[in-house]
């Protein structure tokens, strides 16, 4: 029982087999092709639900859309990495590309990079520290604690632009408009 739990939290990262590889290529690939073709309204929908509604898109079915491949994501990669790594592949990479960039574009680019350099190098740091130290780190654990650094350093590096820091007001674009008004 401790070993299945220790699996379904953490997975075998490293015992991934063609079958699980093709299926969770199988779902990146719907997931990816129906992001694709409702990026835009997915976008509307987040920033301006009103706005979404206003021009006649649908938002229960938006909600639905863009739940369906988060769900679909998380069921196909668990098996493989686990529940822990999946959350943190999704929450972690986004949440430091949103301290980095205002733009989505970008935004979604830097998510992309963080969490494929974060993964090579959770796998590098465990593959290492078993073969040079006799350490035995598991490598979806160490994937975790290396995004989460990432993370980390992304949010030290970024506070002075947060909106409770000084650097913040005086960078904000409306800050210019209500003092010139004061």
């Amino acid at each position: 029982f401790t070993s299945d739990l220790t699996v379904f939290l953490f997975g075998r990262l490293l015992a991934v087999d063609a079958s699980e590889l093709a299926e969770t290529a199988a779902v990146a690939a719907i997931v990816l092709a129906t992001c694709a073709m409702i990026h835009k309204e997915l976008v509307l929908e987040a920033f301006d639900p009103a706005a979404a509604e206003a021009m006649g898109y649908r938002s229960w079915l938006l909600d639905l859309a863009i739940n369906a491949a988060i769900a679909l994501v998380v069921v196909a990669a668990v098996k493989a990495v686990g529940t822990v790594l999946v959350i943190a592949l999704i929450v972690t990479p986004a949440a430091a590309a949103r301290l980095l960039t205002d733009r989505i574009g970008a935004m979604m680019i830097a998510s992309c990079a963080i969490g494929v350099a974060s993964g090579w190098l959770g796998l590098v740091i465990s593959f290492d520290g078993a073969v040079q130290f006799g350490l035995r780190f598991a490598s979806g654990a160490t994937i975790v604690v290396v995004m989460t650094l990432v993370f980390l350093v992304t949010f030290a590096a970024s506070m002075p632009r947060l909106p409770w820091s000084a650097g913040f007001r005086r960078t904000w674009p409306g800050a210019r408009e209500a003092s010139s008004r004061g």
